[in-house]
């Protein structure tokens, strides 16, 4: 048997060298077409502005310039409009589905002036790409080898779509987009379906049936190069079994030897044939090709992914906190694998992928190996290069830099699994390469055994890893001695992390790398603008690298210009920030002028919290106080919201305005706030609630702070202790506190509230829509009010979060940050040092987590994803905002918050 990874007989056509940095002017230049840059593309003419066919072509990237050669020339002296993508990266983004589903493999867009001149120009263009090669176009109709259309809407087709509106989602299914692009062609009155002479309109929708045998059920997995499906099959008459169906879609994800997702499923079919009997693997079923897919089914394993197993044993404690019985029983999980991947190595495999989410546990304890698609067979290795790449944290820098695999790849994964094992963090989340790595672990597990296991693994020299069998051997050891071993003395522990804290950087030191670390240059445009990296399209699992200018404080500018001011106030240095300060601040001020009325008004998402930034950019001294700006800030309150809530209503608003003081006119503030105040008052139901429904149907009332009635509250308690003798205010939130404490969920003494009255959904992390934000309401109530219940009430339920917690989020909305700020208020109102230690445990924590750049700024890894974020709510900015609050609590609130 051939054990090479994939069949590459087939010639590789190599692109003209028409640039050496791959950018794709050069061939417009080549033949002098005049073009403007929008985005990702380059646009020749303009983009058609009345419903039209619009023709796609697909195209790998190894094909682009020499296709390009071809078509150019034809729409030249046809005169015809289009757009190219830009180069190979952003090329490379849109094949593999980075850029959103809806721009999936759209390399070449064209817009023929009319239906007749469309249909002649496919022909023409079908018959130039013949021995060409691209993906499906997903969300358009096939016409012949490279060319799709699709009948456009100018009002949702724009270039620049996912960038001018970056609220916009796709929604629904797979098939509703395609449905939706079908319904578009009736609409196109008397010229109907005009390609009638190539052929009938098709579009890729799921079949019913896959190889007329497997039905497939729902997707577990979307993705642009094929998606994962559970279905069901018959086995004998009366034998309904469950399966996995993978998908590898033909020409997805092609590399430089022109093997696609197909050539990889073909090679895991290869890889299970010659070790299902050596190690366990799901049993293959079937191997087939249908609809311009391949198709791998497999058994259906039950069972949990391994990192839904460690973080649910984690139970965001440290190990240190954890019972020996539970560390021991993840060591003989993790001893599992390496004895899984000893097998591999002896039968000549390196793995290349080993993640926690490449292998399933059992209910009794048996692991599965589900995912080898980046294997590679060193003992048969004839010059192929193995698959690309792998998984960022759990990959080498050999792997990365995709030189022959070997051996100690493994072990570097192992490392990092061992890692995410005893941490509850994901590998990402660590500066691997800094000198403080063997500490940074040791403040997390406080086991030196472990961390010098992980340590070694980790080093860059791949002559330095323990192999396999010594990683086993050391675990294996550690595992025993925990069976006679009591738990850590706690003494022990602080007297070991006090001695490596001693030579560590300080909270200010690591405030200030990180504020100079917000202008590295992944975080801002080419005009020096800070830039929001939109999150995962729904409809597609792939990271998602498109970009957009948000103006508000929750993702976007403004929230960046707040904590800018926040740090200069405090005493830290703004100064490499500050062209990006007036850029950016210029983009806000274009778009507070431009804005709409009515249009993004609170605090979280619009005007009130850009009126906020401004307001500290004037006390900062970072903005001028001059007419202009003191203008601006008052347009931002000219419209009353329609809604009530924190983060898109009055609330949020009213509180946007009391941190305006000093900057508008008494008289001004106390008026619109009565306005506010009145509007909310008068909504107020007679059981204490608002009708503010959860954005989840039929989930009832929402209980986030954020969205949903705490937020309220919270904001007429400010007003409370603005206008102490309005009796009808105080009122108002006495009753509003009477009615979410009937609402509470009870465990022990505890009182928990899930995020909407119907939901099953309890979250103790999140500050926007969990638990922690409502704390924080009852801890405020306390303060304001002097009720010794609100403080019980508030004590109970901190008591339910671990003292050292551990999360993959970082963030202030969902995550440390948020709980942090918590923390710091528990420990401000009610003048006890054990939240004061919890909130210094979370500091620490992200002082050994901030990963620093060469030049010697630094960033966090928010979640378990890579990516530097500079946001507020969701970014580093929620951070450095927390760590400058922990040195002036009485002085500094939660972020945006005047109380």
């Amino acid at each position: 048997m051939n054990m090479n990874p994939g069949n590459v007989n087939m010639p590789v056509q190599s692109e003209n060298n028409y640039s050496m940095n791959g950018d794709y002017s050069d061939v417009l230049m080549k033949n002098s077409f005049i073009y403007s840059e929008h985005k990702n593309y380059y646009l020749v003419g303009e983009v058609p502005k009345t419903y039209g066919w619009v023709i796609y072509l697909s195209i790998i990237r190894s094909d682009i310039h020499m296709v390009l050669s071809l078509v150019l020339p034809v729409l030249k002296s046809q005169e015809i409009s289009f757009a190219i993508v830009k180069d190979r990266n952003i090329a490379k983004y849109i094949l593999d589905g980075n850029l959103g589903y809806s721009n999936l493999a759209k390399i070449l867009q064209i817009y023929p002036g009319c239906s007749k001149q469309a249909l002649e120009l496919a022909k023409i263009l079908i018959s130039l790409t013949s021995n060409f090669r691209g993906p499906v176009i997903p969300t358009a109709a096939h016409l012949g080898h490279l060319v799709y259309t699709a009948y456009e809407d100018p009002n949702e087709f724009t270039l620049d779509t996912a960038f001018n509106n970056p609220n916009k989602k796709s929604s629904g299914s797979f098939d509703s987009v395609l449905r939706k692009n079908h319904d578009n062609t009736k609409k196109s009155g008397k010229t109907d379906w005009p390609f009638r002479e190539i052929t009938e309109p098709v579009y890729n929708f799921l079949p019913k049936l896959l190889n007329k045998r497997y039905k497939p059920l729902f997707i577990l997995k979307a993705d642009a190069k094929g998606q994962v499906l559970k279905g069901i099959y018959m086995k004998g008459l009366f034998n309904v079994k469950s399966c996995i169906l993978k998908e590898g879609k033909k020409d997805m994800w092609t590399d430089e030897q022109g093997r696609d997702m197909e050539d990889r499923l073909k090679w895991q079919y290869q890889l299970s044939m010659d070790l299902h009997s050596h190690i366990p693997l799901p049993k293959i079923i079937d191997h087939f090709r249908e609809n311009n897919a391949s198709y791998l089914v497999m058994e259906f394993v039950k069972g949990q992914p391994l990192e839904d197993v460690i973080l649910e044993r984690h139970d965001m404690s440290t190990w240190s906190d954890m019972p020996n019985e539970t560390k021991i029983a993840l060591l003989n999980l993790y001893l599992s694998i390496t004895n899984v991947i000893q097998i591999l190595h002896k039968k000549g495999y390196v793995h290349r992928d080993i993640t926690p989410n490449n292998f399933l546990v059992q209910k009794k304890g048996q692991i599965y190996l589900i995912d080898m698609e980046l294997a590679y067979c060193i003992r048969e290795s004839t010059g192929l290069p193995p698959f690309k790449l792998g998984t960022v944290g759990y990959m080498s820098e050999e792997q990365s830099l995709q030189k022959e695999p070997t051996y100690a790849e493994d072990s570097y994964a192992l490392g990092a699994l061992l890692a995410f094992l005893c941490t509850g963090l994901p590998p990402v989340k660590f500066d691997i390469r800094t000198k403080y790595l063997s500490s940074n672990l040791f403040y997390l597990i406080n086991d030196i055994q472990i961390c010098e296991i992980i340590s070694r693994c980790l080093t860059d020299d791949a002559n330095e890893r323990p192999n396999v069998l010594e990683i086993t051997q050391s675990v294996s050891r550690l595992a025993k001695s925990l069976k006679n071993k009591s738990e850590l003395n706690e003494r022990e522990i602080e007297s070991q992390v006090s001695s490596e804290l001693n030579n560590y950087p300080s909270i200010e030191e690591t405030i200030q790398c990180s504020v100079d670390g917000l202008v590295h240059p992944f975080l801002i445009t080419d005009s020096n603008i800070w830039f929001t990296l939109l999150s995962s399209d729904p409809l597609i699992g792939n990271n998602q690298m498109e970009t957009a200018l948000l103006t508000g404080c929750k993702q976007g500018i403004s929230g960046i210009i707040y904590l800018l001011s926040i740090a200069k106030m405090n005493g830290f240095d703004v100064s490499k920030c500050l062209v990006s300060y007036q850029n950016s601040w210029a983009h806000v001020q274009k778009v507070i002028t431009d804005a709409p009325e009515g249009e993004h008004l609170g605090l979280f998402e619009g005007m009130a919290g850009i009126a906020v930034a401004i307001a500290y950019g004037v006390r900062a001294e970072l903005l001028p106080a001059d007419p202009i700006i003191l203008n601006l800030l008052t347009r931002c309150f000219e419209n009353n919201s329609n809604l009530i809530s924190i983060d898109s209503g009055l609330a949020g608003q009213g509180i946007a305005l009391i941190q305006c003081q000093g900057s508008l006119p008494n008289e001004f503030i106390d008026r619109k706030l009565f306005e506010y105040i009145n509007i909310i008052l008068g909504k107020q139901l007679t059981n204490g609630a608002w009708n503010i429904p959860s954005n989840i149907r039929s989930q009832g009332t929402d209980l986030g702070f954020a969205s949903g009635i705490p937020g309220v509250l919270y904001f007429l308690l400010i007003a409370v202790n603005r206008f102490p003798n309005d009796n009808r205010i105080k009122d108002a939130v006495i009753k509003g506190m009477k009615w979410l404490t009937r609402n509470a969920k009870r465990k022990g003494n505890a009182y928990l509230w899930t995020t909407s009255i119907n939901s099953k959904n309890l979250d103790l992390v999140s500050f926007e829509k969990g638990v922690p934000g409502i704390i924080f309401l009852y801890i405020k109530a306390f303060q304001v009010l002097n009720d010794p219940n609100y403080k019980s009430i508030a004590i109970s339920s901190l008591d339910i979060l671990p003292g050292r917690i551990i999360h993959v989020n970082f963030s202030v909305l969902d995550g440390l940050s948020g709980l942090g700020h918590l923390y710091l208020e528990a420990s401000k109102v009610f003048k006890n040092t054990e939240w004061i230690a919890r909130a210094d445990w979370i500091v620490e924590l992200f002082k050994r987590t901030c990963i620093h750049h060469r030049s010697g700024s630094g960033y966090w890894a928010m979640d378990a994803h890579p990516e530097a974020v500079s946001n507020l709510m969701y970014g580093a900015c929620g951070i450095i905002h927390f760590l400058i609050r922990r040195l002036n609590i009485e002085k500094i609130n939660y972020p945006l918050l005047p109380l």
